[in-house]
């Protein structure tokens, strides 16, 4: 598997932009990213344990599988959520859980469908993610 310095020198980011994005490089477990979330809220808040909830079911469903690159999907989902609340300075909960989840109803189709989100979390985060999820490629879809 590639490292995470590896992937870090290896993303499409111009020169000026290298340096502002180098914390994706040193943040790289449970605890760092708790480091970040406790920016935003208490550990014991309600706000806190969702994200955890959250964080916990996309490192359980993502972190065997590989995207393309090589790297696990869930790497890609812990390097969305750090961006959004380390550059663009989000903390909302439910930004924070749609982000985790972002390729959850993508890739769990059956397993996590729009509605279970509603269901276990609430509808503002089943109303994001519905927005990040790629709509369901078809034959006709594809062809150019």
């Amino acid at each position: 598997a590639p490292s995470t310095a590896l992937l870090f020198s290896q993303m499409n980011l111009p020169d000026a932009l290298r340096e502002p994005y180098e914390f994706l490089s040193r943040i790289k477990d449970r605890a760092g990213f708790f480091g970040v979330v406790a920016t935003f809220h208490a550990p014991d808040s309600e706000a806190y344990r969702l994200i955890e909830r959250a964080y916990a079911i996309a490192w359980r469903d993502h972190s065997v599988r590989r995207r393309h690159s090589g790297e696990r999907e869930f790497a890609h989902l812990f390097r969305c959520t750090l961006t959004l609340m380390i550059r663009r300075k989000v903390g909302d909960p439910d930004r924070v859980v749609a982000t985790l989840f972002h390729d959850l109803s993508e890739t769990f189709r059956k397993k996590w469908p729009i509605e279970r989100i509603a269901r276990e979390f609430n509808e503002s985060i089943a109303c994001y993610v519905q927005w990040l999820t790629k709509p369901v490629q078809t034959r006709s879809m594809t062809k150019q």
